[in-house]
């Protein structure tokens, strides 16, 4: 796959151009991404409207013409080519949904950005670095980074026992983990499942470890302050040189070059997004943190993204050192396991759960909470984060509520 044109949209440019039809050319996928403003797409069916923060993949072959909305429009359309029958081309063709807008994240927009602007100040260089923000685009885009050939090129059960692999891996980045483990947790001997997972994702199974982790180290770098070394800890890489090694492998750049170049420091970032918060949230930080009751957020990784003094006080830390971590970084490995469980439920069925769970505060204290935790949604519908909520019942036992059924 290669980086084929980067091109800005303008108000001048879509003016100019504007009603005539378009063809994509075969074996690329074209993306368009919208910041400001509207644009009509139109197919011989239908008409699709991408709005501010949306971006839309088109297949080769797609036929269609343009309209806008407005006098002011800001964005880019980036293409993207494939090798003549090339397996890549068929993954991502099915992989994501071509002609349907999807919502672009701040954190997404500054990937795709720092694209347009390394190829606007060097474009015969960081191609490797290019390579690598777009599958870190794409990934988080489409959360099942990797789409098999079609089920009647490969075995049904072969298919199973790689998605079921993907899964492990995915839910163990924070862990050091071996092939045997893998192979062992699918039944299979390691020869045989190397085998069927290249086949079907074009890696082995160590490789695409690897570049998961590397991907989530590029989300630490860009939301949080975390330093390298706590990065490569948390992240179970030997040490920091080996993360610093490896991290170059996928990226071509070292983890401070990243950050430093390309990306937004972690009080960067909070400053921005402050920019487009409503004065209604300091209010309602205020409300939060007045509450007895643990309220705390996360995003889709499971990375804190918030929580009230409450959380604070059991947790015997400021808010600056929770903010941007995850449950293995501050609790213990069994402790961060149990939480993982029962956020993936939460994320993955949209259902709210409740249990109960002792807690113990930084003086020894142990108390007994009922938890709430639920999924918060976007504007299209799609869950971005979970809520937690902890609520104190040790005391309920003297006005004779157990609290055993949450």
């Amino acid at each position: 796959m290669k980086i084929q044109s980067i091109e800005p949209l303008s108000y001048q440019l879509l003016h100019e151009t504007q009603y005539r039809m378009y063809t994509t050319a075969q074996q690329q996928i074209t993306l368009y991404v919208i910041f400001e403003g509207k644009v009509n797409f139109s197919f011989s069916q239908e008409d699709v409207i991408v709005e501010e923060n949306q971006g839309l993949f088109l297949a080769g072959g797609t036929q269609f013409t343009l309209m806008m909305y407005g006098e002011h429009i800001d964005g880019f359309k980036t293409v993207f080519s494939f090798a003549k029958g090339s397996e890549s081309y068929r993954i991502f063709r099915d992989a994501f949904s071509f002609g349907r807008p999807f919502p672009i994240s701040f954190v997404q927009g500054k990937l795709l950005d720092s694209m347009r602007e390394m190829r606007r100040t060097a474009p015969d260089q960081h191609f490797g670095a290019e390579n690598h923000i777009l599958t870190a685009f794409f990934q988080s885009v489409q959360r099942m980074p990797v789409a098999g050939p079609k089920s009647d090129e490969v075995n049904q059960r072969n298919l199973t026992y790689v998605k079921e692999a993907i899964e492990y891996i995915s839910s163990h980045l924070y862990e050091h983990l071996h092939l045997e483990d893998v192979a062992d947790r699918l039944c299979l001997g390691e020869h045989h499942l190397i085998r069927i997972f290249k086949q079907i994702t074009g890696l082995t199974p160590f490789v695409y470890y690897n570049r998961l982790r590397v991907n989530r180290a590029c989300i630490l770098l860009i939301s949080t302050n975390l330093s390298v070394n706590e990065i490569a800890d948390s992240l179970a890489f030997s040490d920091a040189s080996h993360f610093i090694r490896m991290f170059k492998k996928f990226t071509a750049l070292t983890p401070a070059k990243y950050r430093q170049q390309y990306l937004y420091s972690y009080e960067e970032f909070r400053c921005k997004s402050k920019e487009y918060k409503e004065d209604s949230y300091n209010l309602l930080e205020t409300i939060i943190d007045a509450s007895p009751d643990l309220i705390f957020y996360k995003d889709r990784d499971r990375i804190l993204q918030g929580c009230n003094q409450a959380f604070c006080n059991i947790m015997g830390l400021e808010k600056s050192q929770i903010i941007g971590k995850t449950d293995w970084m501050l609790f213990p490995k069994e402790e961060a396991a149990f939480y993982y469980q029962k956020d993936s439920f939460v994320l993955k069925t949209g259902k709210p759960q409740r249990n109960i769970e002792w807690m113990r505060y930084p003086d020894g204290v142990a108390r007994r909470f009922q938890v709430f935790k639920a999924p918060y949604y976007n504007k299209e519908g799609k869950i971005i984060g979970l809520v937690g909520i902890s609520r104190d019942i040790t005391d309920m036992s003297s006005l004779g509520e157990t609290g055993s059924n949450p």
